[in-house]
């Protein structure tokens, strides 16, 4: 009788302990599975990073090439408000496809296009971007964090470009407030200026510099050469002659970094 029990009690204890490992196997495939996923998951992220980096890019190496037209026009502009007396002539007006259809004109055009974080800010709590490695995770962490604050001071950039609007209107009255308000505008127009093409060689320099992303981007920028001439065709067209559009040229090898 005893045996008999000892029997039942070892096939229920083997019968059990294949039901554990069932599990256990189970569980752990799941997880690799998963896992796998998550992996797929944070190369198909690091894809979507690298499209919205290619853009900042762009975008920096816009800002430097028309960096010596807008330090011209400023100029410019400071010059007629300043040798103006009780009246100045209208500022001739600047215009883009992106400012068609304003109700005030501009006589300053700052570029306009929007700086992208959409990748990052979607990223940032998800289990993919725990699947980057940390070192390229914090590139990452820093790089759109730059790109953010960039963004955010281009955008103040166009907006206080269009209070000089008023210089177009003929026959503006100048007297000493005005002129100094004005002057005041220009010049913190001229800082904003600086500082973004500044930031901008920044942003390239140490993106660039990063082994992988680096080599990333500059193929994704270079891999598309129709895009890359219809956007200097779209800069020389806005901005004339005076663009730089040999900063360029620095995504053309790996040694421009």
């Amino acid at each position: 009788m005893r045996k008999s029990r000892l029997s039942i009690s070892r096939q229920r204890l083997v019968e059990l302990t294949v039901v554990v490992l069932g599990v256990l196997i189970a569980l752990g495939l799941e997880n690799l599975i998963q896992e796998a996923r998550y992996r797929a998951d944070a190369r198909d992220l690091e894809r979507a990073l690298i499209s919205d980096l290619t853009i900042a890019v762009e975008l920096s190496l816009e800002r430097q090439a028309i960096a010596p037209c807008l330090t011209a026009r400023l100029r410019d502009i400071g010059d007629r408000v300043d040798a103006a007396t009780e009246v100045i002539e209208a500022v001739d007006v600047v215009q883009s496809s992106a400012g068609r259809g304003l109700v005030r004109p501009l006589v300053y055009r700052t570029p306009s296009r929007t700086w992208i974080t959409a990748s990052f800010d979607r990223a940032i709590s998800s289990e993919a971007f725990k699947r980057i490695p940390s070192e390229r995770a914090a590139s990452y962490t820093r790089l759109f964090a730059a790109i953010r604050i960039q963004g955010e001071r281009n955008a103040e950039e166009y907006f206080m470009a269009g209070d000089l609007g008023y210089l177009f209107y003929p026959r503006s009255i100048m007297n000493e407030e005005i002129r100094v308000e004005t002057l005041n505008k220009i010049s913190t127009l001229d800082r904003y200026q600086h500082l973004i093409t500044l930031v901008s060689r920044q942003i390239v320099e140490n993106l660039l510099s990063l082994p992988e992303i680096g080599e990333d981007v500059r193929l994704a920028f270079g891999s598309d050469v129709r895009r890359r001439k219809e956007f200097e065709a779209s800069i020389r067209s806005n901005y004339g002659d005076c663009a730089d559009l040999t900063v360029f040229d620095r995504l053309n090898s790996p040694a421009a970094s």
